[in-house]
């Protein structure tokens, strides 16, 4: 569920501290009436979720976010909840974490309950009503018990509801019932959990149902993104960040609300102007991976089955890249087909592969005689479609058609003429996901129309010169702006509008398109630059598609599954490590080995 009606503003996580920065501006009263407003909404949308006479853990990092929680922990006292805060012995990194950890042990210590607010009552009302008594004075008469000398701190008498600060996770065995909230690093985080923060985000209940973040899951960059967070509701401040928005495509239950803060909204639409995702604003039908990433098929090609070709004199290695990439996401099978004056230089060391050489140099007529393809669907190709005379290596190519669930075209293929007319005629005519890569971009004609899926994988130059070659995008191409971005967002809706392709633009950061939705980006891309990479994205790209992955959420998670792989080897390699092409699908297997509990 998305809930962007309101304020549907994307925002990186650096645009968003600018945004937060300018509201601002310096004063601390403008910083500490922001947080008061965040945590205060979150408390009366879980108190509207849940209900009243219910608990709650807030566990809350010394930053930002954990003063969020802070508030939020006394807009749920003050609507009568029993609330358990976790926080650490240190103090906050901010003035409003400090203040308002005091305003808390100063509402712990008030002995007089009022009447607790009904659903609807307006926060700012609710607090103003109850109002707190100077901190400076009220914490110093009345200390919450110190858990160093008690592992169970009593429960104090709260303003309606009763509350306690603990420092671990560890003494909460009474909580299995209680909502759970997650205040420990929301947006500012830039690395994976470690150490007391670990492990209080692994004491999280595994019912997600149970459990809120604030701004952002303090997992957000966890080693486990592929996994569902931890969370199953992220309330968001003033705009969300692309990686939580990211996270619908494999996480469908995933439900995200935007409250509006009082974030300048000029600041918001300026910097949205270059940092949103989307476009036209946030859509419900973002794509779904599979949740059966665990399921065992029952044979390699109900795990999918792939076709690979390419591999000219001088580019051996590329197909054989795209098909360890399928491989490595799960495919079952792959064919890789070669032309006949290097299939002995490539089959030899293909161990994992089935490698068929192929004659190229065919008209577009021939292949229509040896490669009859039916107008309903790809699976009517068989061998013999064409009579006892069909050469060899086109039967080859038609019995691997007939299995196959999804096609890669162009890595290594070349650009010589007589290899054009088998992309144009696989283009048009193949009814199944077919990735074009590399030289197949230099090849494809866009303005026939395709009977099935077609995902281009270009990089920037690559994709400049596909849109200077079809009349529909050679104004947008030829047009340029300073924004390299911005230009290169307006070339790929103007293509995705133009002809029926799905477009990942390969690079930092990495554009995603599609009709349907509009423009995605990911700011960080695969991290690295190196030759053969983008072979093994596209040949991921058709191993998720062959087994029935959505497209858009196929090209995002190719490239996230690309960049954890990266990830892990400069962690295990050191920082500086700039890894090899033909590394990366075995990184890619362990982080989806890892992701499934293997």
């Amino acid at each position: 569920m998305i809930n962007l009606d309101a304020l549907p503003f994307v925002l990186s996580r650096a645009d968003k501290v600018l945004v937060d920065q300018k509201t601002v501006g310096g004063d601390p009263r403008v910083a500490d009436a922001l947080m008061e407003r965040a945590g205060m909404m979150a408390a009366e949308a879980i108190f509207r979720q849940y209900g009243d006479n219910r608990s709650a853990v807030i566990v809350c990092g010394k930053g930002n976010n954990g003063g969020d929680g802070l508030v939020v922990a006394r807009g749920l006292l003050q609507r009568g909840w029993e609330v358990t805060v976790v926080i650490s012995a240190n103090e906050g990194t901010s003035v409003q974490h400090r203040d308002n950890r005091l305003r808390l042990e100063a509402l712990l210590a008030q002995p007089q309950p009022t009447p607790a607010p009904s659903p609807g009552t307006d926060p700012a009302t609710s607090s103003a009503a109850a109002p707190v008594s100077d901190p400076a004075a009220s914490s110093a008469a009345a200390p919450v018990s110190d858990p160093a000398t008690s592992n169970t701190p009593p429960l104090g008498a709260g303003v309606v509801g009763r509350g306690r600060i603990v420092r671990d996770v560890t003494v909460l065995a009474d909580a299995s019932s209680a909502i759970w909230i997650d205040a420990i690093l929301g947006t500012g985080q830039n690395r994976p959990l470690a150490g007391r923060y670990r492990r209080w985000m692994d004491a999280f209940p595994a019912d997600r149902t149970r459990v809120v973040a604030l701004d952002a899951p303090s997992d957000l960059i966890d080693g486990a993104l592929l996994r569902p967070s931890c969370a199953g509701w992220v309330i968001s401040f003033g705009a969300a960040v692309p990686e939580v928005v990211a996270r619908l495509a494999y996480d469908p239950a995933l439900r995200i609300d935007v409250v509006d803060i009082g974030f300048d909204r000029a600041e918001l639409a300026a910097c949205s102007s270059a940092a949103r995702w989307l476009g036209g604003g946030l859509t419900p039908a973002l794509p779904v991976f599979r949740s059966d990433l665990t399921a065992a098929p029952r044979h390699k090609y109900e795990a999918g089955c792939v076709v690979v070709i390419g591999g000219a004199e001088g580019m051996t290695g590329a197909p054989i890249l795209a098909a360890h990439g399928a491989l490595a996401v799960g495919a079952g099978l792959v064919h890789v087909f070669v032309p006949q004056d290097v299939y002995s230089a490539v089959a030899p060391g293909a161990l994992d592969t089935l490698v068929h050489p192929l004659n190229f140099n065919r008209n577009e007529a021939a292949w229509e005689k040896t490669l009859p393809l039916d107008a309903n669907h790809h699976r009517e190709t068989r061998l013999g479609a064409a009579g006892s005379d069909v050469p060899s290596d086109a039967a080859a190519l038609a019995q691997a058609l007939h299995r196959a669930t999804a096609v890669v075209i162009g890595p290594g293929l070349g650009r010589t003429s007589f290899v054009a007319p088998l992309v144009g005629y696989l283009y048009r005519h193949l009814n199944i996901p077919m990735v074009l890569d590399a030289d197949a971009l230099h090849l494809a004609d866009l303005d026939v129309e395709p009977r099935g899926l077609r995902v281009l994988t270009p990089h920037w130059g690559e994709f400049r010169s596909l849109c200077m070659r079809h009349a529909g995008t050679k104004a947008y191409a030829e047009a340029g702006t300073p924004d390299e971005y911005q230009h290169s967002v307006s070339m790929l809706r103007r293509m995705i509008s133009t002809y029926p392709v799905q477009v990942l633009l390969k690079g930092n950061p990495c554009l995603f398109a599609n009709r349907e939705m509009d423009v995605l980006m990911d700011t960080r891309g695969l991290g690295v630059v190196r030759a053969g990479l983008g072979d093994v994205l596209a040949g991921s790209i058709a191993g998720l598609l062959s087994q029935g992955e959505e497209v858009m959420g196929s090209m995002m998670k190719a490239t996230l599954l690309g960049r954890l792989a990266v990830a892990r080897m400069r962690v295990e390699n050191g920082p500086r490590f700039n890894p090899l092409a033909s590394q990366l699908p075995g990184y890619i297997q362990r982080v989806l080995g890892d992701d499934r509990g293997n």
